[in-house]
């Protein structure tokens, strides 16, 4: 739950856009403090950002794809849909970081060829 709670107040604080420059920064942050105050260690709080930082074209792609806020309060798909896709994202940071953000989730790495993951030994 802390982590919807997070990504979704960076994207909102984004749609707000508040301040002339320095919103991507403080959306960061106060994802951060919200991941830290509901108990997720510093290292795993540290991964969204840096997600971001290393994807960053990607990041402003996403965000751009959803930069129009919802206008009504009614629940329809398209309303949802950039939500979506943003939690999408974001919750890739951790797979891109056991893969070495090889591509960051996308269905092809860099040089073409199918990313795919390992599959875990049982226990």
């Amino acid at each position: 739950m802390a982590f919807i709670l997070a990504t979704l107040a960076h994207l909102h604080l984004t749609w707000i856009h508040p301040f002339g420059d320095g919103n991507g920064r403080m959306s960061r942050l106060l994802e951060f403090e919200l991941l830290i105050r509901a108990g997720v260690p510093v290292p795993a709080a540290h991964l969204l950002s840096d997600h971001y930082n290393k994807t960053r074209d990607m990041y402003y792609s996403i965000l751009e794809q959803t930069g129009v806020p919802p206008v009504t309060r009614q629940r329809t798909l398209s309303t949802t849909q950039p939500r979506a896709l943003w939690m999408v994202y974001a919750s890739r940071s951790h797979k891109c970081r056991r893969c070495s953000y090889p591509s960051c989730g996308s269905p092809t790495s860099t040089s073409g060829s199918v990313i795919s993951t390992p599959k875990r030994e049982p226990a």
